[in-house]
C-alpha cells in the first residue's frame, strides 16, 4: 500500500479506501477492489489489540524488574548475614549454601526480567512501527 503525498502510512490504516456510488473500491491507486467496511474496522480493531498486549506485557515486564531487585537485595543481605553467623560459628555450612543458593537465584531471576522486559519493549516498539 502506498501513502498518498503528504500522508503517513499510520493514516492510511485507519481510512477507509475510497469508493464510488456502487461500492467499487478505487483505493489509493485507483485499482478497482471491492472492501467491505467490516474489513476495515476488524484491521483497526485487530491492531488496537496487538498494540494494548504488547504495552500490557511492557508494563508487567517493567514492574517485575523492581520486584526481582528487591528480592536480590533481599538475597544479598541473607548471604551477608549467613556469612557473619558461619564466620561466628553460629550457622552452619549449610546455612551458608543455601543462602548462596538464594542469591545466585535472585540474580538469575533479575537478569531474566531485564532480558524479559528489553524483549517487550522490541516487541512493542515493533508493534506500534517505531523507527529503529
Amino acid at each position: 500500500m502506498q501513502d498518498k503525498p503528504g500522508e503517513n502510512w499510520a493514516t492510511n490504516i485507519f481510512r477507509a479506501p475510497e469508493r464510488n456510488s456502487a461500492g467499487v473500491c478505487h483505493g489509493w491507486k485507483g485499482g478497482r477492489h471491492r472492501h467491505r467496511h467490516g474489513t476495515w474496522n476488524g484491521l483497526r480493531n485487530n491492531i488496537a489489540r496487538d498494540v494494548r498486549t504488547a504495552w500490557q506485557q511492557s508494563q508487567q515486564a517493567f514492574e517485575r524488574l523492581s520486584v526481582t531487585q528487591q528480592l536480590r537485595d533481599q538475597a544479598n543481605l541473607g548471604l551477608n548475614l549467613a556469612q557473619a553467623r558461619y564466620n561466628l560459628g553460629l550457622g552452619s555450612i549449610v546455612e551458608l549454601g543455601q543462602a548462596a543458593l538464594q542469591k545466585t537465584e535472585a540474580d538469575i531471576a533479575n537478569t531474566d526480567a531485564q532480558y524479559q522486559y528489553r524483549l517487550t519493549r522490541l516487541v512493542l516498539d515493533y508493534t506500534i512501527g517505531a523507527p529503529k
